[in-house]
């Protein structure tokens, strides 16, 4: 009889163990972190000085190395994998030197509209020295 209810307690524990367990994935995350408003994807209008008028989406994700960057994955329409860092604070993103695919980028952005939509203003150095000029809006999909 003792070693039925020692069993019976046994994979009571071991279930409760699995549940406790188990629960750790259903932690929310952080809700203080105001990048959360914008991750998302995104479809960018911009205007060229040297490329003219084109469309394409944007994929907005945290930078988990820094708590004050994002990361801007498709950029200039340079591909998905090729991705700028910038930092946001306040509304307000920054892009200063950051280099992707041998061109410099500089330039910033606001976010307005309750986050649904982020006006870019950014230059584009490529490597013979031309600079292009963007303005570029982007609006949630």
């Amino acid at each position: 009889m003792f070693k039925r209810k020692s069993l019976a307690l046994t994979k009571i524990l071991v279930l409760m163990s699995v549940i406790f367990y188990s629960c750790d994935d259903l932690i929310m995350p952080d809700t203080d972190d105001k990048r959360d408003l914008i991750i998302d994807t995104w479809t960018c209008n911009e205007e060229s000085k040297l490329l003219g008028e084109s469309a394409y989406t944007i994929d907005i994700s945290k930078d988990y190395n820094d708590s004050t960057q994002i990361i801007l994955d498709n950029f200039y329409n340079l591909g998905f994998g090729k991705s700028i860092i910038a930092k946001y604070s306040n509304n307000y993103i920054s892009i200063k030197n950051q280099e992707c695919d041998n061109f410099i980028f500089n330039g910033s952005g606001n976010v307005k509209q309750n986050n649904n939509l982020i006006n870019f203003l950014y230059t584009v150095k490529y490597q013979d020295g031309d600079i292009d000029t963007v303005k570029a809006t982007l609006t949630r999909m």
